[in-house]
């Protein structure tokens, strides 16, 4: 072979090699994950109920994988997620983990809309002030005006601080709900969102978002016909 082409044989050689190595870290960061029979990520991704246990046992291996591969915003996402469910079961700590966790997935994925949501709910339950959580509602919307799990919890959060929240995001929120009512999918989801936050929050989502009695009419005959269909 002429050296011309010897070179050039290597020089691609080389660069193959580099690509498998930087293939490598994410390989073995989801072989870590998966080491449950995908358990864990597929109760993430359908909302199903995990154990404490189990719940334990996937922000370990989670943090395991992070480790393993820093850069991937997916894993750092997935992670403060287990730890929003930590969370729930009386971990007090999980919520700063999840902060921590979601910071460095907006880092990595910062087009991501659901990151900047899980990070405007998480500062509204660490009693950040209105004005952080604003910022991440309005990231939110930025990256993401019409996703819809972004918009579900941008409700959410909104119905919360609402009082805080600028007119103009309160203008949003308002035509968001108006998509969710026409698509009968969303509806449900939404009907979730309602049912999800305290009496107070559910007045004020009532009284903004279906501000006539027909409108809150409509609304709660269909969320009673909802429940009693589940």
């Amino acid at each position: 072979m002429p050296a011309a082409g010897r070179w050039t044989a290597i020089f691609f050689a080389a660069i193959g090699l580099f690509t498998i190595s930087l293939a490598v870290p994410r390989v073995l960061a989801y072989g870590v994950i998966a080491r449950d029979a995908g358990q864990a990520p597929t109760a993430l991704a359908n909302g199903s109920r995990l154990s404490s246990e189990a719940i334990e046992q996937a922000r370990r291996a989670y943090r395991n994988a992070l480790a393993v591969h820093r850069s991937d915003g997916q894993i750092a996402q997935d992670l403060a997620r287990f730890d929003l469910l930590a969370l729930k079961d009386g971990d007090g700590a999980a919520l700063l983990d999840a902060s921590s966790h979601l910071r460095s997935a907006a880092a990595l994925m910062p087009n991501n809309a659901f990151v900047w949501s899980l990070l405007a709910r998480t500062a509204q339950r660490r009693q950040a002030p209105a004005d952080e959580i604003i910022a991440f509602l309005r990231l939110s919307k930025l990256t993401g005006r019409f996703e819809a799990s972004s918009m579900l919890l941008r409700v959410h959060v909104a119905m919360l601080i609402w009082k805080d929240v600028p007119p103009d995001l309160q203008r949003d929120i308002r035509q968001d709900v108006g998509r969710f009512t026409s698509n009968g999918k969303l509806l449900h989801a939404l009907f979730r969102v309602y049912l999800s936050l305290p009496y107070d929050a559910r007045a004020t989502f009532l009284d903004v978002l279906f501000d006539t009695p027909a409108r809150r009419g409509w609304f709660q005959r269909r969320i009673v016909d909802w429940t009693k269909l589940r």
